[in-house]
């Protein structure tokens, strides 16, 4: 936790999006100098007896004023799989054994420049943050990301980041995974990145260091940081060190 810290710290990013962050990494966080921090709801998970909240972080630098934030419920839905059905449970079995509640909020927020109009719309920039389910099949995972998409603002600036958990079946064992959070026998082949791939450009949204791992146990690129046309991407980079996660950090510098 403590090295995660010191490299925000250290980096001094304008923007900053976490998923699952713990209660005591949040009390630390909203501390940081410089930042102002806006929270969701991202998971609860068990820890022994106990049930503990994670939590969706933008952090924003006090050069930037904040003239909206939001944190919206992801819809529920039956997880129409053999596990549900058998057990009457509403989710895949390995998320029942395991102890987690996912997918509860994604968020958004607006930014400007301070100094800038609030009506001035083009010097604005929206900003969303997201976990999207990890123990659900692919076609899920692609209605949680349309009801994201139902927030965003043609023709303005935008950044989408988050935890995707969008699989790329290199590894055999990849199917098996597939077995236990898939909601059909038909998801169980689908190329998930290739589909996700398609939807980014109807929206016309640029994936950064797209097809690098940031992942490795699975060897997947699991977390996007998505800029609309308008935004002027000029460096992009993932960190090779994870700084206490199991996810490598991306970085990315652009313009708007």
């Amino acid at each position: 936790m403590g090295r995660a810290i010191d490299f925000i710290a250290r980096e001094k990013a304008d923007i900053v999006c976490l998923q699952e962050v713990p209660g005591p990494m949040l009390e630390r966080l909203s501390s940081l100098p410089g930042y102002s921090l806006v929270q969701g709801r991202d998971s609860i998970h068990r820890n022994g007896f106990q049930m503990l909240p994670n939590y969706l972080v933008i952090l924003v630098s006090q050069r930037f004023s904040i003239t909206k934030t939001a944190c919206m419920p992801f819809k529920k839905r039956r997880r129409d799989t053999f596990f549900a059905w058998m057990f009457g449970i509403e989710q895949t079995f390995l998320g029942w054994f395991l102890g987690w509640e996912e997918d509860l909020d994604y968020q958004y927020i607006d930014i400007q420049k301070k100094g800038c109009a609030a009506e001035d719309t083009a010097t604005r920039l929206r900003i969303f943050n997201m976990h999207l389910s990890n123990a659900v099949g692919p076609k899920t995972r692609q209605k949680q990301f349309a009801e994201v998409l139902l927030r965003i603002e043609r023709g303005g600036a935008m950044l989408l980041c988050g935890d995707l958990n969008v699989l790329r079946l290199k590894k055999w064992w990849g199917y098996l995974y597939r077995v236990a959070l898939s909601d059909s026998w038909e998801e169980l082949w689908e190329e998930e990145n290739e589909r996700f791939g398609e939807l980014f450009q109807r929206q016309k949204l640029r994936s950064a260091c797209n097809e690098a791992v940031t992942h490795t146990p699975t060897e997947c690129h699991l977390d996007y940081v998505l800029t609309s046309e308008n935004i002027k991407v000029i460096d992009e980079v993932v960190f090779l060190e994870c700084f206490g996660s199991d996810h490598n950090p991306v970085f990315v510098k652009m313009e708007i």
